[in-house]
């Protein structure tokens, strides 16, 4: 499964340059709440991007997954 295609509540997807440790080992459990609400699941974790490989983005701006969304110029759908 693509974790750009999880979309959380609010509606946007996942940028799909963010990661964390998390989703490179999933249980079913992991992925069902992911699935139904994949910021609320991620919460808390820390976040990089796969453009800069930092915690910051390509704008200097914290990642997560709220902050990573459409409204940010370096967003990918």
């Amino acid at each position: 499964m693509s974790f750009a295609n999880l979309r959380p509540a609010a509606g946007h997807r996942l940028c799909r340059n963010l990661r964390c440790k998390e989703m490179y080992y999933t249980s079913q459990e992991q992925m069902e709440r992911w699935q139904a609400d994949p910021v609320r699941a991620l919460e808390g974790r820390s976040f990089w991007c796969l453009k800069t490989f930092t915690a910051l983005g390509p704008e200097s701006e914290p990642c997560d997954a709220a902050k990573c969304n459409p409204e940010r110029g370096c967003y990918e759908g």
